[in-house]
C-alpha cells in the first residue's frame, strides 16, 4: 500500500506557487496544491495527552480547545530547522546579479527612458573603453558586491533557526495514526497514565479554511537530512533587504530573479529526523496568526472531537472527571489496555 507521505513530499518538494502571480493566481495555486493534500487526510488521528498538575489538558478537552505552540518550545532542538548550502548560494547570487546586469546593459543599448542616469554611468563608461559584456559584469561584481556576498552568506547561515525561534512563525500541534502505540502512551501520556483524543482533522481544516483560520493540517516528512532552503531563503533574504530599504523600484531588473514560492513557509515544520522520529507517524496542525507573541495557544476544535481514549493506567479520580466531560459532549469512550490474551506485546481498545 502505498504511504501518502511519498506522495506528499514529492508534491511539496515540486509544487511552485510564484510570490509574483496576482491574489487570484496565488489562490488557485495554493487550492490546486491543498485539492491534492486534503483528501488523503485520516479520517482519524490522535493527540496524546498527560495530566498535568495545572489542569490545563482537562480544561482544553472540557473547552473544545487544541493547545499549539511555537517550534522552539519542542525538545527536539532541529525541529523546524532548515539548511542553507552558501556555495549553491553564492553561485545563484553571482547568476542572478549577472542577469540583472545584463539586463541594464540592454536597457543602456535601447536608450530606455526610465533607466536612471546615475544607474548606468557606471556601466557606460566602461562600454565606452571597448570593455566586453562579459569583462563588464566580472568588474562590477568583484569592486561592488564580493563583501556583499560574503555577508549575506553569514546572515543567512544564521537565519537556518528563524522557522524555530522568531515571534512570527507556526504554531504546531501533533497528532499521530495510531492509538495502540505503547512509545506514544509511555512518552506523550504521562506513561500511560493519561488519555488520547480522536480527532477528524480533515473536516478540522475544512472548517477553519471556510471561515477564513489559517490552520493547515499535513503530514511529517521523515527523512535523514534537514530541508534544503537555500534558493527559496535568499530570494526571500534579498526581497526583504530590497523592499526594507526602498530599493525595489530603483533595482527593477532583479525583480523577475526574486521570484518566492508561498509553500517555502511551511516546509521547515514538516520535515524531522527518520531514525529518531519516523515511528511515531506525525501528522501537524500548522496555526498562523501574526498577531499574537505568545508561545502557546488555544484555538477551537471546530467540533471535530469525535472520541476519547482512556490510558490503562488512568487514576479512577482523573477518568471520573474525563468522563463527565465525555458524556456532556456525547463523544465515544474507550478504554485502552494490554491484551492479556494474547503473547504479543499489543495493546487492545474497548468499548466502554
Amino acid at each position: 500500500m502505498t504511504d501518502f507521505r511519498d506522495e506528499f513530499k514529492l508534491l511539496l518538494e515540486e509544487s511552485f506557487v510564484s510570490g509574483k502571480g496576482t491574489d487570484v493566481e496565488i489562490y488557485n495555486g495554493m487550492m490546486s496544491f491543498l485539492n491534492r493534500v486534503v483528501p488523503n487526510i485520516p479520517e482519524r488521528l490522535y493527540r496524546y495527552r498527560k495530566i498535568d498538575d495545572r489542569g490545563y489538558t482537562l480544561k482544553a478537552f472540557e473547552n473544545g480547545t487544541i493547545s499549539v505552540c511555537k517550534p522552539k518550545c519542542f525538545y527536539d532542538k532541529y525541529d523546524s530547522l532548515f539548511f542553507v548550502d552558501t556555495e549553491k548560494l553564492i553561485s545563484k547570487m553571482r547568476e542572478t546579479s549577472k542577469l540583472a546586469l545584463r539586463q541594464i546593459m540592454l536597457n543602456i543599448r535601447n536608450h530606455d527612458p526610465n533607466l536612471p542616469a546615475e544607474k548606468a554611468s557606471q556601466i557606460c563608461y566602461y562600454m565606452e573603453q571597448g570593455m566586453s559584456d562579459n569583462d563588464i559584469i566580472d568588474k562590477i561584481i568583484s569592486e561592488t558586491c564580493s563583501n556583499y556576498f560574503t555577508d549575506v552568506e553569514k546572515e543567512l547561515k544564521e537565519r537556518e533557526s528563524r522557522f524555530r525561534d522568531s515571534e512570527k512563525t507556526a504554531r504546531i500541534a501533533c497528532f499521530t495514526e495510531s492509538v495502540k502505540s505503547k512509545f506514544m502512551w509511555d512518552t506523550y501520556a504521562g506513561g500511560y497514565r493519561g488519555f488520547a483524543l480522536e480527532y477528524n482533522l480533515r473536516e478540522f481544516f475544512i472548517r477553519n479554511f471556510n471561515k477564513g483560520i489559517p490552520a493547515y493540517v499535513f503530514p511529517v516528512i521523515y527523512t535523514n537530512e534537514r530541508p534544503d532552503l537555500t534558493l527559496d531563503e535568499s530570494n526571500y533574504y534579498t526581497f526583504q533587504k530590497m523592499e526594507g530599504k526602498g530599493w525595489l523600484d530603483k533595482l527593477e531588473p532583479f525583480r523577475p530573479f526574486l521570484d518566492i514560492n508561498m509553500l517555502s513557509p511551511h516546509k521547515p515544520y514538516l520535515y524531522k529526523d527518520k531514525v529518531d522520529y519516523g515511528h511515531e507517524r506525525e501528522w501537524r496542525i500548522l496555526y498562523y496568526n501574526e498577531e499574537s507573541t505568545e508561545d502557546y495557544m488555544e484555538i477551537s476544535d471546530q467540533g471535530c472531537l469525535k472520541a476519547i481514549y482512556y490510558g490503562p493506567d488512568i487514576k479512577a479520580e482523573d477518568y471520573e472527571i474525563l468522563h463527565q466531560i465525555a458524556k456532556n459532549k456525547g463523544i465515544d469512550e474507550y478504554k485502552v489496555s494490554i491484551d492479556n490474551n494474547s503473547r504479543k506485546y499489543s495493546l487492545m481498545v474497548s468499548t466502554i
